[in-house]
């Protein structure tokens, strides 16, 4: 499958042409990953998001309650995403540390976009700017929401089971609407 065909399918592009599709196909690197390998780490900068193409990717954040022998704060995993799901949207937006750990399940095939790359790419077509802008928007305010759902305990349970498929946000509820 074409890095655009790729990117087609996934609901962040939604409203863009096949040439805008394979603009940002240009600007798209292919990684390997190994198991256990850190993609981004919590509290560093990072100006990439990535999708996955092949594997599975962990986010995980630190606990201060959890420590492990030396002190060192434990990591808890609190989704789990699989191919076609995409994490690092924030760093498109701002310049903030990273909020979460993203570690590579087992083998894993991902397309990375740097920050720098789209947003010329959005200069030189407003067009292909507002769409990408309007996309990430409406995923981050569809991820604060049903993160207070979350908190609140009307998604899923706290239990000691691994989340699947991101914090249910891939599970659109009737709020949504």
């Amino acid at each position: 499958m074409s890095t655009s065909d790729f990117l087609r399918e996934q609901e962040l592009f939604e409203g863009l042409n096949r040439e805008e599709l394979d603009q940002i196909a240009g600007i798209c690197t292919e990684r390997r990953y190994g198991p256990g390998e850190v993609i981004f780490a919590e509290y560093t900068r990072g100006d990439e998001m990535c999708f996955i193409k092949d594997g599975t990717l962990l986010v995980q954040i630190s606990t201060n309650s959890e420590r492990n022998a030396a002190g060192e704060s434990q990591r808890t995993t609190i989704a789990r995403l699989m191919p076609g799901h995409y994490v690092g949207e924030q760093t498109m937006v701002d310049d903030a540390m990273r909020s979460a750990t993203v570690v590579s399940e087992g083998e894993a095939e991902l397309l990375l976009i740097k920050r720098p790359d789209i947003e010329q790419l959005c200069e030189q077509n407003p067009h292909l700017g507002y769409i990408f802008m309007r996309n990430i928007a409406q995923e981050l305010s569809f991820k604060l929401r049903n993160t207070g759902l979350v908190m609140r305990g009307e998604i899923w349970s706290n239990t000691n089971e691994t989340p699947d498929a991101g914090f249910g946000f891939d599970q659109r509820t009737a709020l949504d609407s």
